[in-house]
Protein backbone atom coordinates (compact mmCIF):
# COMPACT_ATOMS: atom_id res chain seq x y z
CA UNK A 1 0.00 0.00 0.00
CA UNK A 2 2.67 2.62 0.94
CA UNK A 3 4.36 1.25 -2.29
CA UNK A 4 1.44 2.68 -4.46
CA UNK A 5 1.48 5.59 -2.73
CA UNK A 6 5.13 6.82 -3.31
CA UNK A 7 5.25 5.91 -6.67
CA UNK A 8 1.59 7.67 -7.35
CA UNK A 9 3.60 10.61 -5.42
CA UNK A 10 6.64 10.79 -7.49
CA UNK A 11 4.14 10.58 -10.66
CA UNK A 12 2.54 13.54 -9.42
CA UNK A 13 6.04 15.24 -9.37
CA UNK A 14 7.16 14.47 -12.16
CA UNK A 15 4.20 15.90 -14.26
CA UNK A 16 4.27 18.73 -12.22
CA UNK A 17 7.79 19.21 -12.98
CA UNK A 18 7.04 18.45 -16.88
CA UNK A 19 4.10 20.68 -16.78
CA UNK A 20 6.64 23.13 -15.17
CA UNK A 21 9.01 22.70 -17.99
CA UNK A 22 6.96 23.40 -20.48
CA UNK A 23 5.21 26.51 -19.36
CA UNK A 24 9.39 27.69 -18.99
CA UNK A 25 10.21 26.35 -22.86
CA UNK A 26 6.62 28.13 -23.73
CA UNK A 27 7.80 31.37 -21.90
CA UNK A 28 11.58 31.25 -23.46
CA UNK A 29 10.06 30.41 -26.68
CA UNK A 30 8.00 33.48 -26.72
CA UNK A 31 10.44 35.67 -25.65
CA UNK A 32 12.89 34.16 -28.12
CA UNK A 33 10.22 35.24 -30.71
CA UNK A 34 9.74 38.53 -29.67
CA UNK A 35 13.38 39.26 -29.78
CA UNK A 36 13.87 37.26 -33.42
CA UNK A 37 11.28 39.41 -34.85
CA UNK A 38 12.97 42.55 -33.02
CA UNK A 39 15.74 41.61 -34.69
CA UNK A 40 14.39 41.03 -38.01
CA UNK A 41 12.61 44.50 -38.00
CA UNK A 42 15.76 46.02 -36.99
CA UNK A 43 17.55 44.16 -40.17
CA UNK A 44 14.91 45.37 -42.45
CA UNK A 45 14.72 49.12 -41.48
CA UNK A 46 18.75 48.61 -42.05
CA UNK A 47 18.72 47.63 -45.42
CA UNK A 48 15.68 50.07 -46.21
CA UNK A 49 18.17 53.30 -45.14
CA UNK A 50 21.13 51.11 -46.88
CA UNK A 51 19.02 50.97 -50.06
CA UNK A 52 17.21 54.29 -49.40
CA UNK A 53 20.89 55.80 -50.02
CA UNK A 54 22.51 53.95 -52.19
CA UNK A 55 18.94 55.03 -54.63
CA UNK A 56 19.61 58.38 -53.46
CA UNK A 57 23.36 58.59 -54.17
CA UNK A 58 21.92 56.51 -57.67
CA UNK A 59 19.62 59.80 -58.31
CA UNK A 60 21.64 62.39 -57.53
CA UNK A 61 25.10 61.35 -58.63
CA UNK A 62 24.08 59.74 -61.86
CA UNK A 63 25.02 62.61 -64.19
CA UNK A 64 28.11 62.98 -62.61
CA UNK A 65 29.33 59.22 -62.74
CA UNK A 66 27.99 59.21 -66.48
CA UNK A 67 30.78 61.56 -66.67
CA UNK A 68 33.46 58.59 -65.42
CA UNK A 69 31.89 55.41 -67.31
CA UNK A 70 34.01 56.14 -69.88
CA UNK A 71 36.97 57.83 -67.99
CA UNK A 72 40.57 56.92 -68.96
CA UNK A 73 41.02 56.16 -65.33
CA UNK A 74 39.18 53.35 -62.91
CA UNK A 75 36.55 55.16 -60.61
CA UNK A 76 35.03 53.33 -57.68
CA UNK A 77 32.10 54.34 -55.57
CA UNK A 78 31.89 52.50 -52.30
CA UNK A 79 29.43 53.16 -49.32
CA UNK A 80 29.98 52.09 -45.40
CA UNK A 81 32.70 50.58 -47.13
CA UNK A 82 31.53 48.68 -50.18
CA UNK A 83 31.62 49.12 -53.94
CA UNK A 84 28.50 50.59 -55.11
CA UNK A 85 29.28 51.65 -58.18
CA UNK A 86 32.31 51.22 -60.90
CA UNK A 87 32.97 52.62 -64.63
CA UNK A 88 34.36 49.75 -67.56
CA UNK A 89 38.16 50.98 -67.09
CA UNK A 90 38.20 48.87 -63.45
CA UNK A 91 36.67 46.28 -65.32
CA UNK A 92 39.48 46.73 -68.11
CA UNK A 93 42.43 46.81 -65.69
CA UNK A 94 41.52 43.67 -62.84
CA UNK A 95 39.90 41.70 -65.51
CA UNK A 96 36.93 40.90 -63.16
CA UNK A 97 33.71 41.15 -63.86
CA UNK A 98 31.68 43.96 -62.47
CA UNK A 99 29.25 41.75 -60.05
CA UNK A 100 32.85 39.87 -58.72
CA UNK A 101 33.53 43.80 -57.88
CA UNK A 102 30.16 45.22 -56.60
CA UNK A 103 29.10 44.30 -52.64
CA UNK A 104 33.31 43.69 -52.17
CA UNK A 105 35.95 45.89 -50.61
CA UNK A 106 38.02 48.10 -52.60
CA UNK A 107 40.50 46.13 -50.13
CA UNK A 108 39.42 42.79 -52.35
CA UNK A 109 41.50 44.42 -55.40
CA UNK A 110 44.89 45.34 -53.68
CA UNK A 111 47.69 43.00 -54.09
CA UNK A 112 48.44 41.38 -50.25
CA UNK A 113 51.94 43.40 -49.83
CA UNK A 114 50.37 46.75 -50.36
CA UNK A 115 47.03 46.39 -48.13
CA UNK A 116 48.60 47.12 -44.81
CA UNK A 117 49.52 50.49 -46.10
CA UNK A 118 46.26 50.82 -47.79
CA UNK A 119 44.03 49.93 -45.38
CA UNK A 120 45.82 52.53 -42.62
CA UNK A 121 44.90 55.49 -44.82
CA UNK A 122 41.42 54.07 -45.34
CA UNK A 123 40.97 53.64 -41.58
CA UNK A 124 41.87 57.09 -41.26
CA UNK A 125 39.71 58.64 -44.09
CA UNK A 126 36.25 56.75 -42.34
CA UNK A 127 37.58 58.02 -39.25
CA UNK A 128 37.68 61.30 -40.68
CA UNK A 129 41.06 62.35 -39.36
CA UNK A 130 42.04 62.86 -43.48
CA UNK A 131 39.82 64.16 -46.30
CA UNK A 132 41.86 62.31 -48.90
CA UNK A 133 44.74 60.59 -49.28
CA UNK A 134 46.95 59.40 -52.55
CA UNK A 135 48.77 56.01 -52.71
CA UNK A 136 50.84 53.95 -54.71
CA UNK A 137 50.23 50.09 -55.00
CA UNK A 138 49.57 47.43 -57.27
CA UNK A 139 45.92 45.75 -57.78
CA UNK A 140 46.09 41.46 -58.16
CA UNK A 141 43.76 41.43 -61.69
CA UNK A 142 41.67 38.22 -62.37
CA UNK A 143 44.79 35.99 -63.54
CA UNK A 144 46.77 36.99 -60.49
CA UNK A 145 49.65 39.05 -62.47
CA UNK A 146 49.56 42.67 -60.73
CA UNK A 147 49.14 45.88 -62.23
CA UNK A 148 50.63 49.18 -60.54
CA UNK A 149 47.88 52.14 -59.63
CA UNK A 150 48.17 55.35 -58.19
CA UNK A 151 45.04 55.95 -56.37
CA UNK A 152 43.12 58.81 -54.86
CA UNK A 153 40.51 58.19 -52.27
CA UNK A 154 38.37 60.97 -51.12
CA UNK A 155 35.19 61.26 -48.89
CA UNK A 156 32.13 63.35 -50.63
CA UNK A 157 30.36 64.83 -48.02
CA UNK A 158 27.00 66.87 -47.73
CA UNK A 159 26.38 70.11 -47.06
CA UNK A 160 25.97 69.32 -43.52
CA UNK A 161 29.32 67.54 -43.43
CA UNK A 162 27.91 64.03 -43.39
CA UNK A 163 29.55 61.27 -45.98
CA UNK A 164 27.42 60.69 -48.38
CA UNK A 165 29.87 57.97 -50.68
CA UNK A 166 33.87 57.79 -50.95
CA UNK A 167 35.22 58.02 -54.31
CA UNK A 168 38.49 55.80 -55.46
CA UNK A 169 40.31 56.98 -58.69
CA UNK A 170 42.60 54.72 -59.80
CA UNK A 171 45.63 55.87 -62.63
CA UNK A 172 47.33 53.12 -64.44
CA UNK A 173 50.89 53.39 -63.83
CA UNK A 174 52.18 50.61 -64.95
CA UNK A 175 54.51 51.71 -67.98
CA UNK A 176 55.83 54.38 -65.88
CA UNK A 177 56.91 52.45 -63.22
CA UNK A 178 58.37 50.07 -65.66
CA UNK A 179 60.49 53.35 -67.22
CA UNK A 180 61.22 54.11 -63.24
CA UNK A 181 62.68 50.63 -63.08
CA UNK A 182 64.55 50.99 -66.54
CA UNK A 183 65.66 54.11 -65.37
CA UNK A 184 66.88 52.95 -61.96
CA UNK A 185 69.01 50.35 -63.76
CA UNK A 186 70.77 52.91 -65.86
CA UNK A 187 71.66 55.02 -63.73
CA UNK A 188 73.13 51.76 -61.25
CA UNK A 189 75.31 50.80 -65.03
CA UNK A 190 76.15 54.41 -65.43
CA UNK A 191 77.39 54.86 -62.11
CA UNK A 192 79.55 51.86 -62.50
CA UNK A 193 80.56 52.85 -65.80
CA UNK A 194 81.53 56.06 -64.59
CA UNK A 195 83.94 54.72 -62.08
CA UNK A 196 85.43 52.25 -64.54
CA UNK A 197 86.09 55.23 -66.53
CA UNK A 198 87.63 57.33 -63.69
CA UNK A 199 90.13 54.65 -62.62
CA UNK A 200 90.76 53.91 -66.37
CA UNK A 201 91.78 57.96 -66.68
CA UNK A 202 94.14 57.73 -63.94
CA UNK A 203 95.61 54.01 -65.51
CA UNK A 204 95.86 55.81 -68.87
CA UNK A 205 97.41 58.84 -66.89
CA UNK A 206 100.21 56.91 -65.49
CA UNK A 207 101.03 55.02 -68.00
CA UNK A 208 101.09 58.15 -70.37
CA UNK A 209 103.03 60.03 -68.10
CA UNK A 210 105.80 56.87 -67.62
CA UNK A 211 107.29 57.39 -70.71
CA UNK A 212 107.60 61.10 -70.85
CA UNK A 213 109.41 60.91 -67.65
CA UNK A 214 111.48 58.55 -69.27
CA UNK A 215 112.17 61.18 -72.30
CA UNK A 216 112.44 63.49 -70.08
CA UNK A 217 115.37 61.91 -67.66
CA UNK A 218 116.93 60.81 -71.25
CA UNK A 219 117.06 64.33 -72.61
CA UNK A 220 118.38 65.43 -69.46
CA UNK A 221 121.02 62.86 -69.77
CA UNK A 222 122.23 64.16 -73.73
CA UNK A 223 122.32 67.46 -72.81
CA UNK A 224 124.81 66.97 -69.70
CA UNK A 225 126.80 64.79 -72.36
CA UNK A 226 126.60 67.28 -74.67
CA UNK A 227 127.84 70.04 -72.57
CA UNK A 228 130.64 67.69 -71.26
CA UNK A 229 132.11 67.04 -74.20
CA UNK A 230 131.93 71.14 -74.91
CA UNK A 231 130.13 70.48 -78.26
CA UNK A 232 128.00 73.81 -79.22
CA UNK A 233 125.68 73.19 -81.73
CA UNK A 234 123.12 75.65 -81.48
CA UNK A 235 120.66 73.53 -83.63
CA UNK A 236 120.85 70.31 -81.72
CA UNK A 237 119.90 73.07 -78.90
CA UNK A 238 117.20 73.40 -80.75
CA UNK A 239 116.03 69.98 -81.08
CA UNK A 240 116.65 69.94 -77.59
CA UNK A 241 114.60 72.88 -76.77
CA UNK A 242 111.90 71.37 -79.39
CA UNK A 243 111.54 67.67 -77.39
CA UNK A 244 111.21 69.53 -74.39
CA UNK A 245 108.20 71.90 -75.67
CA UNK A 246 106.49 68.69 -76.84
CA UNK A 247 107.06 66.73 -73.35
CA UNK A 248 105.38 69.33 -71.40
CA UNK A 249 102.38 69.94 -73.82
CA UNK A 250 101.69 66.72 -73.78
CA UNK A 251 101.71 66.83 -69.50
CA UNK A 252 99.29 69.27 -70.00
CA UNK A 253 96.80 67.90 -72.30
CA UNK A 254 96.57 64.67 -70.19
CA UNK A 255 96.32 66.75 -67.06
CA UNK A 256 93.40 68.46 -69.05
CA UNK A 257 92.33 65.33 -70.15
CA UNK A 258 91.66 64.31 -66.40
CA UNK A 259 90.05 67.53 -65.29
CA UNK A 260 87.88 67.18 -67.71
CA UNK A 261 86.60 63.41 -67.46
CA UNK A 262 86.54 64.59 -63.51
CA UNK A 263 83.66 67.35 -64.09
CA UNK A 264 80.49 65.54 -64.31
CA UNK A 265 81.58 63.77 -61.56
CA UNK A 266 78.33 63.33 -58.66
CA UNK A 267 80.66 63.57 -55.70
CA UNK A 268 82.20 66.84 -56.00
CA UNK A 269 83.03 68.71 -52.46
CA UNK A 270 80.79 71.87 -52.62
CA UNK A 271 81.47 75.37 -50.56
CA UNK A 272 79.77 78.72 -50.40
CA UNK A 273 81.94 80.77 -52.52
CA UNK A 274 81.93 84.71 -53.28
CA UNK A 275 82.41 84.97 -56.51
CA UNK A 276 83.79 88.33 -56.62
CA UNK A 277 86.61 86.96 -54.38
CA UNK A 278 87.04 84.29 -56.59
CA UNK A 279 87.41 86.28 -59.72
CA UNK A 280 89.98 88.34 -58.24
CA UNK A 281 92.12 85.76 -56.21
CA UNK A 282 92.25 83.69 -60.21
CA UNK A 283 93.45 87.28 -61.80
CA UNK A 284 96.30 86.93 -59.37
CA UNK A 285 97.28 83.64 -60.89
CA UNK A 286 97.70 85.02 -64.09
CA UNK A 287 100.58 87.14 -65.35
CA UNK A 288 98.72 90.15 -67.18
CA UNK A 289 100.62 92.42 -68.73
CA UNK A 290 100.93 95.63 -67.59
CA UNK A 291 98.91 97.52 -70.57
CA UNK A 292 95.78 95.24 -69.85
CA UNK A 293 93.26 96.63 -66.87
CA UNK A 294 91.10 94.58 -64.90
CA UNK A 295 87.87 95.84 -64.43
CA UNK A 296 85.06 94.45 -61.94
CA UNK A 297 81.35 95.24 -62.45
CA UNK A 298 77.88 94.18 -60.71
CA UNK A 299 76.56 92.35 -58.44
CA UNK A 300 78.29 88.85 -57.24
CA UNK A 301 76.56 86.45 -55.39
CA UNK A 302 77.38 83.60 -53.04
CA UNK A 303 76.98 80.51 -53.88
CA UNK A 304 77.20 76.90 -53.42
CA UNK A 305 79.89 75.77 -55.87
CA UNK A 306 82.51 73.19 -55.93
CA UNK A 307 85.61 76.42 -56.06
CA UNK A 308 87.57 74.17 -58.13
CA UNK A 309 85.60 74.22 -60.45
CA UNK A 310 84.32 77.71 -60.76
CA UNK A 311 88.00 78.95 -60.71
CA UNK A 312 88.59 77.24 -63.65
CA UNK A 313 85.93 78.54 -65.79
CA UNK A 314 87.65 82.34 -65.03
CA UNK A 315 91.00 80.95 -65.10
CA UNK A 316 90.12 79.70 -68.88
CA UNK A 317 88.11 82.83 -69.76
CA UNK A 318 90.60 85.54 -68.46
CA UNK A 319 93.57 84.04 -69.30
CA UNK A 320 92.23 83.71 -72.68
CA UNK A 321 91.31 87.13 -73.17
CA UNK A 322 95.03 88.37 -71.63
CA UNK A 323 96.73 86.21 -74.21
CA UNK A 324 94.54 87.60 -77.29
CA UNK A 325 94.66 91.48 -76.51
CA UNK A 326 96.60 93.58 -79.12
CA UNK A 327 95.93 96.81 -78.06
CA UNK A 328 97.86 99.77 -76.13
CA UNK A 329 95.25 100.02 -73.04
CA UNK A 330 93.44 96.63 -72.91
CA UNK A 331 90.93 95.60 -70.36
CA UNK A 332 89.17 92.59 -69.43
CA UNK A 333 85.74 93.83 -67.80
CA UNK A 334 84.45 90.70 -65.43
CA UNK A 335 80.55 91.21 -64.75
CA UNK A 336 77.80 89.92 -63.08
CA UNK A 337 74.16 90.29 -63.23
CA UNK A 338 71.05 88.43 -62.75
CA UNK A 339 67.64 87.08 -64.16
CA UNK A 340 64.93 85.23 -62.24
CA UNK A 341 66.40 82.17 -62.98
CA UNK A 342 69.95 82.50 -63.67
CA UNK A 343 73.15 84.50 -62.10
CA UNK A 344 74.66 85.43 -65.61
CA UNK A 345 78.51 86.20 -66.18
CA UNK A 346 80.48 88.46 -69.13
CA UNK A 347 83.98 87.92 -68.95
CA UNK A 348 84.66 90.91 -72.03
CA UNK A 349 87.63 92.18 -73.46
CA UNK A 350 88.90 94.48 -76.16
CA UNK A 351 91.37 92.05 -78.05
CA UNK A 352 92.17 90.74 -81.43
CA UNK A 353 88.31 88.97 -81.54
CA UNK A 354 87.18 86.00 -83.37
CA UNK A 355 86.29 85.35 -86.88
CA UNK A 356 83.01 83.71 -87.56
CA UNK A 357 84.13 81.11 -89.21
CA UNK A 358 85.71 79.57 -85.48
CA UNK A 359 82.81 80.48 -83.28
CA UNK A 360 81.60 77.52 -83.81
CA UNK A 361 84.55 75.30 -83.24
CA UNK A 362 85.69 76.80 -80.11
CA UNK A 363 83.75 74.95 -78.02
CA UNK A 364 84.97 71.38 -79.28
CA UNK A 365 87.90 69.69 -77.21
CA UNK A 366 91.10 69.97 -78.91
CA UNK A 367 90.46 72.70 -80.89
CA UNK A 368 92.70 75.48 -80.72
CA UNK A 369 92.76 79.25 -82.42
CA UNK A 370 96.62 79.84 -80.93
CA UNK A 371 99.24 77.95 -83.27
CA UNK A 372 102.47 78.53 -81.45
CA UNK A 373 101.82 74.56 -79.98
CA UNK A 374 101.60 75.68 -76.48
CA UNK A 375 98.16 75.10 -75.77
CA UNK A 376 96.22 71.86 -75.76
CA UNK A 377 92.82 73.03 -76.90
CA UNK A 378 90.58 71.79 -74.04
CA UNK A 379 90.52 75.20 -72.10
CA UNK A 380 87.27 76.15 -73.39
CA UNK A 381 85.78 72.70 -73.50
CA UNK A 382 86.16 72.21 -70.42
CA UNK A 383 84.79 75.83 -69.44
CA UNK A 384 81.99 74.72 -71.63
CA UNK A 385 81.28 71.32 -69.34
CA UNK A 386 81.78 72.76 -66.40
CA UNK A 387 79.16 75.41 -67.05
CA UNK A 388 76.75 72.58 -67.91
CA UNK A 389 77.04 70.61 -65.04
CA UNK A 390 75.32 73.22 -63.40
CA UNK A 391 72.69 73.57 -65.95
CA UNK A 392 73.77 77.08 -67.71
CA UNK A 393 75.03 77.46 -70.96
CA UNK A 394 78.10 79.47 -72.42
CA UNK A 395 77.91 81.86 -75.49
CA UNK A 396 80.47 84.00 -77.08
CA UNK A 397 80.12 87.24 -78.80
CA UNK A 398 82.55 88.20 -80.88
CA UNK A 399 83.91 91.36 -83.61
CA UNK A 400 87.02 90.68 -85.43
CA UNK A 401 89.59 93.53 -84.42
CA UNK A 402 87.56 94.72 -81.90
CA UNK A 403 87.35 92.45 -79.16
CA UNK A 404 84.82 89.38 -77.28
CA UNK A 405 82.30 88.81 -74.47
CA UNK A 406 82.04 85.46 -73.42
CA UNK A 407 78.83 85.35 -71.35
CA UNK A 408 78.29 82.00 -69.16
CA UNK A 409 75.04 81.34 -66.72
CA UNK A 410 74.35 79.22 -63.58
CA UNK A 411 70.92 77.96 -62.35
CA UNK A 412 70.38 79.60 -59.33
CA UNK A 413 68.46 76.51 -58.16
CA UNK A 414 71.72 74.56 -58.97
CA UNK A 415 74.34 76.58 -57.06
CA UNK A 416 71.93 76.95 -54.15
CA UNK A 417 72.12 81.17 -54.04
CA UNK A 418 73.04 81.67 -50.21
CA UNK A 419 70.58 84.95 -49.07
CA UNK A 420 72.19 87.78 -46.24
Amino acid sequence: MESKNYSKKRIDREIRARKEAERIMEEKSLELFYANEKLKKLNDELNESLSLNINALQESEIEKFALFENAAVGVIFTLQGKVIRTNHKIVEMTGKHERDIIGKSVLDLVYDDDVFNYESLLIQLHQKEIAQFNINLRLQKHNKALLWCNLYSSSVKTDDGVVKYTIHILEDIQEKKAIEAKQETLIAQLKEINNQLESFAHVVSHDLKAPLNGINTVMSWTRDHVKNLSIEDSELNQYFTLIEDRVRKMYKLIDGVMEYSKVSQGNEKREWVDVRQLAEETVQLISIPNHISIIFSGQFPTISVNKLKLKQVFLNLVDNASRHNDKKEGFIEINARENEHFWIFDVRDNGVGIEDKHINKIFKIFNTLDTSGKHTGIGLALVRKIVEHYKGRITVDSTLGQGTKFTFTLDKDTVKVAHE
